[in-house]
């Protein structure tokens, strides 16, 4: 069983993906979003979809082909969690520093 481990304090993040960015402001925290999806079913890659109750979601990717460093990236928006759940493959992910 993997685990996936959140709550961490977040000074500021934006996920810039789409044109209405995701900003969790000084002192928030992600504990405000649930894992609503999982998919574990690519060998190299694995996908956690997160929703908040306003509708703010983010979707995390770890990129596991290098096994000793694997790479977390997101991808998030305030609308369309669903479409864009699906559509997971094909979005843009980026560090969550990005600016």
């Amino acid at each position: 069983m993997k685990r996936l481990i959140l709550g961490l304090m977040v000074i500021a993040m934006v996920v810039p993906v789409f044109a209405t960015p995701i900003v969790i402001k000084e002192g928030r925290t992600l504990d405000r979003f649930v894992i609503s999806d999982m998919d574990t079913t690519v060998a190299t890659r694995e996908y956690y979809g997160f929703l908040a109750q306003e509708g703010d979601w983010y979707i995390l990717r770890k990129d596991t082909s290098n096994s000793t460093q694997p790479a977390i990236r997101y991808a998030g928006g305030k609308v369309s969690y669903e479409a864009n759940w699906v559509s997971r493959e094909a979005l843009s992910y980026v560090r969550m520093n990005s600016n």
